[in-house]
């Protein structure tokens, strides 16, 4: 739910396994300040060899690196609340989804060099509701953020899972467009932590 992403990858090269079984992990963040919560941590004198130890822990969905340590950890302390962590650097597994949507934008891109506040980070499958892993945009009147999916979609309704840290309130006036068709016009007296907002079936292939 980065700036963007880095395309980075980890290749792991085993040899008890053929090269085209060998685990790939992406980069999620280098230097950050935060990252999913430890289950174990092991010696590691490189991200390749904490990537090597990830793939052989049963359980293991990514891992941090810093400092000549792997912390090592799995799906679920990914999708939850992330933890201090002091420029280190996370990768994952690629996220086992079906790929729906094509493209993102939005309106502007709130910078900071902790935060994953790119259009990405509300489609990239994590629920987590910290605010430096959810799109920012500007707190202005106009600001707007859209996706475009592979293929024309019946679409019922939208959730949206807003930031639990702060300012959740600021995201109370909105419309919810299908291909430039406004289905749904928001106006909340009451901020909101996950919500369905219907579309009244609606058909299309661009989500603002």
């Amino acid at each position: 739910m980065s700036s963007k992403t880095l395309l980075l990858a980890l290749v792991v090269i085993l040899a008890a396994r053929p090269s085209t079984q060998d685990p790939v992990f992406q980069v999620v963040k280098m230097g950050t300040s935060v990252a999913p919560a430890v289950a174990k941590s092991v010696p590691g004198f490189s991200a390749i060899d904490c990537a090597m130890k990830c793939a052989e822990t049963t359980g293991c969905f990514g891992f941090n690196w810093l400092q000549n340590l792997c912390g090592l950890f799995n799906i679920s302390s990914y999708e939850n609340a992330w933890t201090f962590c002091n420029n280190c650097d996370a990768f994952i597994l690629p996220m086992p989804q079906k790929k729906r949507a094509a493209n993102c934008t939005q309106s502007f891109t709130y910078y900071n060099s902790n935060y994953l506040s790119g259009c990405e980070s509300a489609i990239d499958g994590n629920r987590s509701q910290l605010t430096a892993l959810c799109s920012i945009t500007q707190n202005g009147p106009n600001e707007w953020w859209e996706v475009e999916l592979v293929n024309a979609t019946l679409i019922k309704y939208v959730t949206i899972y807003n930031r639990q840290q702060c300012c959740q309130e600021w995201l109370n006036k909105f419309s919810v467009q299908v291909d430039g068709v406004e289905c749904n016009r928001v106006n909340l007296t009451m901020p909101f932590s996950v919500a369905n907002f219907s579309c009244n079936v609606a058909f299309g292939s661009r989500v603002r």
